[in-house]
């Protein structure tokens, strides 16, 4: 028999897509960029990664502005994911207050349970990541990557290649809490600072993210693609390790808070 969350997503189709659009989030602090001119003969200076990693941002989408049937589906998601991210109750306690017990909540607690189990156990991952290296070959480097932290909820399938302007990594991040999976890439220079990134195929080898999506299916065969937009949905009363009340959006309760490689 399918769990409820397998029934739910093979009935919400049309809330997933098979393409991605342009939107991303991710909160950092920024430090100090030097800004005096480069000679002609250096590179244009690269912003370090934690001012990089700003231009992930987009703008929330609120949870009123979605269509009727996407509002459902979210909803219940979200549902399913308050089995793992405690919820604030601003009727009943500060958010200083609500920040001092999310660590020790029986959510978190619960979060991290299943993170540890999927390391431990995930031989679908493992034998996704193999037919990945064998299928693609010696061209492209091929990671299993998770950013350290015992946290993030995802496993993190990462493809490097040369590009023009240094590598590429094409990343596909598989959520350990829903059957649900997304992708963005991002360029790097030789000196590995990140220059840009899109969550869409615009730089990528197409045939590379189409093979990657076929293996997916084939280790993962509920997961289906998460539409970026709907990604983004703002949830106001749930946080994950590194974002604020406020600052937290579907994506990142269900893949984690940043998109790093």
């Amino acid at each position: 028999m399918r769990s409820p969350l397998i029934h739910l997503l093979a009935t919400a189709t049309i809330l997933i897509h098979v393409g991605c659009d342009d939107c991303s989030r991710r909160r950092a602090q920024p430090r100090g960029v030097a800004v005096t001119a480069p000679r002609h003969s250096e590179p244009e200076p690269a912003p370090d990664d934690k001012l990089a990693m700003r231009l992930w941002d987009q703008p929330r989408v609120e949870l009123a502005s979605l269509p009727p049937e996407q509002q459902r589906w979210v909803k219940q998601l979200l549902a399913l994911l308050r089995h793992y991210s405690p919820t604030w109750d601003r009727e009943q306690e500060s958010e200083d207050d609500f920040y001092t017990r999310w660590p020790d909540t029986p959510e978190v607690r619960r979060c991290e349970a299943r993170i540890e189990r999927h390391w431990e156990n995930d031989r679908a991952w493992r034998a996704l990541l193999f037919d990945a290296r064998r299928a693609l070959g010696a061209e492209y480097i091929v990671r299993g990557g998770t950013p350290p932290g015992f946290y993030i909820p995802s496993n993190q399938l990462v493809i490097i290649s040369d590009h023009p302007d240094g590598s590429i990594a094409m990343v596909f991040r598989l959520s350990m809490l829903a059957p649900l999976y997304d992708y963005y890439e991002s360029i790097r220079r030789p000196d590995q600072l990140w220059l840009r990134g899109s969550l869409d195929v615009r730089e990528g080898d197409p045939e590379v993210v189409r093979r990657a999506r076929e293996l997916i299916a084939v280790h993962f065969p509920e997961h289906r693609l998460l539409a970026p937009e709907l990604g983004m949905t703002d949830v106001p009363d749930m946080r994950s390790e590194n974002t604020l009340l406020g600052e937290t959006s579907l994506a990142d309760l269900l893949f984690g808070d940043g998109r790093s490689w």
